[in-house]
């Protein structure tokens, strides 16, 4: 059973190198900038290209620091508005 979660993890970590190279390429920011960003380390994108894991955690924190970063390149691009600008009717 540990090997399955193993292989789990090795896969969940995969997806995010994928998903911060994407981000890279939309977004135009650097790797550096992004680690130091994200999880206070500029070398994880490099050490992610090396081959090196991240912890499931670092993972997490990592995706949702891009997804903070897309939603407020939406909202600066006129798509979708941050939650404090939206007039709630009362």
């Amino acid at each position: 059973m540990l090997a399955g979660n193993a292989l789990g993890r090795d896969i969940r970590v995969a997806n995010v190198s994928a998903e911060i190279e994407g981000f890279l390429a939309r977004t135009g920011a650097t790797p550096t900038k992004l680690g130091l960003a994200a999880v206070n380390d500029g070398h994880l994108v490099a050490n992610l290209r090396k081959g090196h894991s991240i912890t499931l955690k670092t993972a997490d924190k990592v995706r949702a620091y891009m997804a903070r970063q897309e939603r407020w390149h939406e909202s600066r691009q006129g798509g979708i508005l941050p939650v404090s600008n939206v007039m709630h009717e009362g």
